[in-house]
């Protein structure tokens, strides 16, 4: 009796072994699993839930790109990574978004390209005054092997930065009266952001310039504390500048840019088809957000006047002419290599 359970046993572990070998194998002779068309990620059925951190309204540049970025990854990953986003600096203002997502405790962040230069200090180039002449020239910038070199320089402190997304020219305002020309600047005291090639380019411009967290800047306008702050349409309008600013120069001495991270110690932990397909998602919003931001320059800046803002022209020239030591001191500090690749898109 126990011969016969023995063969009985033997028999259907062969025929069981038998079928698992014909499973794994097409009609093709090929394992179905080396198929790229059917092969799943390394850990089939596991979810992942990331956060995406910024410091702008939901009605921001910021948040669409957020927002765009959330579907495509949800969406191509057929929910196996879930984007959760956090809008109005809720995880922190963008040094410390950067500074987490260096220790992994940030997954991604939409952030614009200034404070990087406090990590990365070739970053700073592209906030070299008067480096971009308009959008086109931004666009083929966006398009060159130099803004691909420029993307890689943050490998090396742990961060992946994936695309740079335009947002638009920076340009003055202030609660007092309209600026034409530099010595319009002098005695006016604005917020730039905390960096010294910003620093320098306000001072130079003929205000007193100081730096100060965005998070602080509308108090201190509304309070009088300072006459006024640079930015460009979308945050000008999005974060309601129009209720506290009446004036607004066109400078455009900055190009605003953002960009959109991830923490490469959280990408480590995910299987690599996730990690490109996340790149890959990245990438494609991107492109899609910065089409959506140049259409809606008229847009911004009709807004901006139905909200009672008064905007005028400025002799750009005369600005220009203004921050010559500026646009040295910084060329050389970022790389001069940058910056000629750069102007030579021109």
């Amino acid at each position: 009796m126990k011969k016969i359970l023995s063969l009985g046993f033997v028999s259907l572990l062969f025929l069981f072994l038998l079928a698992a070998c014909g499973s794994g194998t097409s009609d093709n002779g090929q394992s179905e699993a080396s198929d790229p068309e059917e092969a799943t990620s390394e850990t089939d059925g596991e979810v992942y839930e990331l956060r995406l951190g910024h410091i702008a309204t939901e009605t921001n540049p910021y948040h669409l790109l957020a927002l765009e970025f959330k579907e495509l990854v949800e969406e191509r990953s057929e929910g196996q990574v879930k984007i959760n986003v956090f809008a109005n600096g809720q995880l922190g203002q963008e040094r410390e978004l950067l500074e987490s997502m260096q220790f992994g405790n940030m997954d991604l962040a939409v952030i614009t390209s200034s404070p990087v230069t406090n990590f990365v200090p070739e970053f700073g180039i592209l906030d070299v005054p008067y480096l971009f002449e308009d959008w086109d020239h931004v666009e083929r910038f966006l398009d060159s092997d130099v803004a691909e070199e420029l993307l890689k320089e943050t490998d090396n402190v742990g961060i992946n930065t994936y695309a740079f997304i335009p947002r638009g020219f920076r340009s003055v305002t202030n609660s007092k009266h309209p600026v034409h020309t530099p010595d319009d600047m002098k005695g006016l005291t604005l917020r730039v952001i905390e960096s010294g090639v910003y620093l320098d380019t306000i001072n130079e411009m003929g205000a007193t310039a100081t730096g100060m967290p965005w998070s602080d800047a509308f108090t201190a306008m509304q309070q009088g504390a300072i006459d006024g702050q640079e930015n460009d349409y979308s945050i000008n309008y999005t974060q309601n500048v129009f209720e506290v600013q009446k004036y607004l120069s066109l400078t455009e001495h900055i190009f605003a840019i953002n960009t959109i991270m991830s923490s490469q110690t959280t990408m480590e932990k995910l299987p690599e088809d996730l990690q490109q397909l996340i790149a890959d998602a990245a990438v494609d919003a991107a492109k899609t957000i910065a089409e959506h931001n140049r259409e809606q320059q008229d847009v911004l800046k009709a807004n901006l006047l139905e909200k009672g803002m008064e905007i005028n022209e400025v002799d750009k020239e005369l600005f220009m002419n203004a921050v010559p030591n500026t646009q040295e001191k910084y060329s050389q500090q970022f790389g001069e290599t940058y910056f000629k690749g750069i102007t030579d898109l021109r």
